[in-house]
C-alpha cells in the first residue's frame, strides 16, 4: 500500500516529516519529534543539527548556486549516514517515489525561504533530499561483498546469475560460461532434431529445452533475459529487466542458503551502460538480501556515487 507524501518541515504533524527537515532542533522544541539529530562533518566538527551545519558552511556560496545546493545534498547525505533509521523509514514508505510525493511548505514570508518551497520535485529542498537519499543508498550497496570476477568455479549452493537472450542461445559471454563450451559445441554440431521435452544438461544448469532457457532458476544458474532479439543490442527494455531483477531478489530472499553470484548482466552484449543497470539495483536497495553478490563494476559505480 502506497503511503501518501507529507509536508517536510519543522512543524510537520508527521514525525518523519519533522525529522527529515534540516532544523530538527526546531522540530524538537515544537514537540514534533523526541530525539536530536546532530551532525558531524569530516573534520570532526559537531553541529546541533543539519541546519546548524548548513548555516555555518553556506556563507561562501550564493543563494541558489549549484555549489550551495551541492553543500545541502552533502549535509543531507551525512545525516542519513549518521542516522540511518531515517533512510530506513523512507524505504518503508516507498523510497524515492514517496519522497517525490512529499512537499516543503512552511508559509515563509521572505523570498529567500520561499525559494526552497514547492510540491514534490518542484521544491529544491525535496530534489536535494532525493539526491541525498540516492547517494546514501549507493554508499550502502558499495559496502556489500562483490561477486568474484571472473567467476571460475562455484561452491556448493552457489548460483551463477547471467544474462540470456530470447532464443536461449547460450553462445557467448557469461551465458556460454554457464552453459559450458563443450555443451555448446554439442548443440552446434548435433544433426538430429530435438525431441519435445528433451533436456540438455549444461555446466551449471539443466535446460528444459536446448534453446529455450531464457530466464529464471535452473540447477546452479539463474538467467535474466537481457536481449529479446539476440542479434540486436538493448532489445529488452530496462523496465522488463527491472521486473526480472525484482523476481531474482524475491527468489534470493526465499533461498537465503544460496549465494547468488551476479555477472554484469545487461552491460556486455546487451548494450546497456553500467549506470543504467546499476540504477535498477539501486531502486531495490532496501530489499536486496545479503546472499546476492553484485558484479564488481556495479560496486565500483556505487562507491563512486556514494562518496560524492
Amino acid at each position: 500500500m502506497a503511503h501518501p507524501g507529507v509536508n517536510i518541515y519543522s512543524g510537520s504533524c508527521d514525525p518523519l516529516g519533522a525529522a527529515l527537515t534540516f532544523p530538527t532542533e526546531f522540530s524538537f522544541k515544537k514537540g514534533k519529534i523526541f530525539q536530536h539529530y546532530p551532525i558531524t562533518d569530516k573534520r570532526g566538527t559537531l553541529y546541533r543539527d543539519a541546519e546548524g551545519a548548513y548555516q555555518t558552511l553556506k556563507k561562501r556560496y550564493p543563494q541558489g548556486s549549484p555549489k550551495r545546493l551541492e553543500l545541502y545534498i552533502r549535509i543531507a547525505t551525512a545525516k542519513f549516514k549518521q542516522h540511518p533509521q531515517l533512510a530506513e523509514a523512507i524505504a518503508k514508505r516507498g523510497g524515492i517515489p514517496w519522497l517525490q510525493e512529499c512537499r516543503h511548505q512552511t508559509g515563509a514570508l521572505t523570498k529567500r525561504f520561499q525559494w526552497w518551497e514547492g510540491e514534490g520535485t518542484n521544491s529544491p529542498m525535496i530534489r536535494c533530499l532525493i539526491e541525498a537519499y540516492r547517494r546514501y543508498q549507493c554508499s550502502v550497496l558499495a559496502q556489500r561483498e562483490p561477486a568474484p570476477n571472473p567467476i571460475v568455479e562455484l561452491e556448493e549452493g552457489d548460483v551463477f546469475v547471467f544474462g540470456s537472450n530470447g532464443k536461449g542461445i547460450h553462445g557467448a559471454g557469461a551465458a556460454l560460461q554457464a552453459f559450458g563450451q563443450e555443451y555448446h559445441l554439442e548443440l552446434v554440431n548435433r544433426r538430429q532434431p530435438w525431441q519435445p521435452g528433451e533436456e540438455v544438461i549444461g555446466k551449471w544448469a539443466i535446460y528444459g529445452r536446448p534453446r529455450g532457457y531464457q530466464e529464471g532458476h535452473a540447477g546452479a544458474s539463474y538467467a535474466i533475459e537481457t536481449k529479446t532479439d539476440w542479434r540486436r543490442k538493448q532489445s529488452t527494455p530496462l523496465s522488463v529487466i527491472r521486473v526480472q531483477i525484482e523476481e531474482l531478489v524475491t527468489w534470493a530472499n526465499q533461498h537465503l542458503d544460496r549465494r547468488l553470484l551476479c555477472t554484469a548482466i545487461g552491460c556486455g552484449k546487451a548494450g546497456y551502460s553500467t549506470e543504467a543497470i546499476a540504477s535498477l539495483w539501486l531502486e531495490l536497495e532496501p530489499e536486496i538480501p545479503p546472499n546476492i553478490l553484485l558484479a564488481p563494476c556495479w560496486r565500483d559505480y556505487f562507491k563512486q556515487q556514494g562518496s560524492v
